[in-house]
């Protein structure tokens, strides 16, 4: 009767870590993808002011020339 308390009891705990690694996981991966969105939030609109401005002088040069 032990063994078989002792048995499940095991099975139990190791459940219950793989659940947690699961979730653990689960939570990293949707933090990654949180931090990538905001990155490519943050960036594209700064590229596009960088790049406006670059066209912009290009064009001041175009100009001048």
């Amino acid at each position: 009767m032990y063994y078989y308390y002792f048995i499940i009891i095991i099975i139990i705990i190791i459940v219950i870590i793989i659940i947690i690694i699961i979730i653990i996981i689960i939570i990293i991966i949707i933090i990654i993808i949180i931090i990538i969105i905001i990155i490519i939030i943050i960036i594209i609109p700064f590229t596009g002011l960088i790049g406006g401005f670059e066209m912009r002088d290009d064009d001041k040069e175009i100009l001048r020339q």
